[in-house]
């Protein structure tokens, strides 16, 4: 890169929240058009990717793809000068104070690459055909699942732990966002994902055949059995 500050900036204002062109611009005092081509260079590495809602070609957003440019450039670098004035101590605090901010981003990300598996496992009931984050306004929502004209997943992932009740109350918010996307089917599910979920020992719990509410702590063990079922079809079958 002839310019690696121009891009470092650029990864410093994606990565804190300015996901828009228009905002990574005004931030970096980088002309828009010079932002795009930047852009553009950081996705053919695999660092960035421009994350559209689902079902949608406009309104677009730059999102720092990989976890390590996204943690150094959202909190190393702040860090550095508690590092070089030799304050690591406060600066260790600082970065486990941050990790699970850090994490709750990247978590979404994990959910949708964990989604072909989830549905192998039977939890996503929804063909994997489009999967992706959708919003419109002030609605939000971090994974949708389809298969178009067939059924639709709406997902929320939260790297929190949560109660049943605190589950269920979000279930509620994320059915209202879902009759906003209109991405709805003849069939559609309902899914909360926690870090864990207190007062149950269960990975899954179905509250019915449209809502599930499930712990990641232990969901782990249950896509290995669904792949090892998997794996068995496919050799009864041959």
């Amino acid at each position: 890169m002839r310019e690696p500050k121009s891009y470092a900036s650029i990864l410093k204002a994606a990565a804190t929240g300015r996901t828009r062109i228009s905002e990574i611009a005004a931030a970096t005092g980088i002309d828009p058009r010079i932002v795009s081509k930047y852009v553009s260079v950081l996705e053919n590495l695999d660092i960035t990717e421009i994350v559209y809602p689902l079902g949608k070609r406009k309104g677009g957003r730059v999102r720092v793809r990989d976890p390590y440019f996204l943690y150094y450039y959202r909190h190393i670098t702040t860090l550095r000068n508690l590092v070089e004035t030799g304050y690591r101590d406060q600066a260790i605090r600082e970065a486990l104070r941050t990790l699970d901010t850090h994490t709750s981003t990247v978590f979404e990300q994990i959910i949708q690459q964990l989604t072909p598996e989830l549905h192998v496992a039977g939890i996503v009931r929804t063909r994997p055909v489009q999967v992706g984050p959708w919003w419109h306004k002030q609605y939000e929502i971090d994974l949708i699942v389809r298969d178009p004209g067939e059924s639709t997943t709406f997902i929320e992932a939260k790297w929190s732990d949560m109660t049943i009740r605190e589950a269920r109350r979000l279930l509620a918010q994320l059915e209202d966002k879902a009759s906003e996307t209109g991405l709805q089917s003849p069939v559609n599910q309902y899914i909360i994902i926690a870090r864990t979920i207190k007062g149950s020992s269960d990975p899954v719990v179905m509250l019915d055949e449209q809502r599930a509410i499930i712990d990641y702590s232990r969901i782990l063990k249950v896509i290995e059995r669904g792949k090892a079922r998997a794996r068995r079809s496919k050799a009864s079958e041959q």
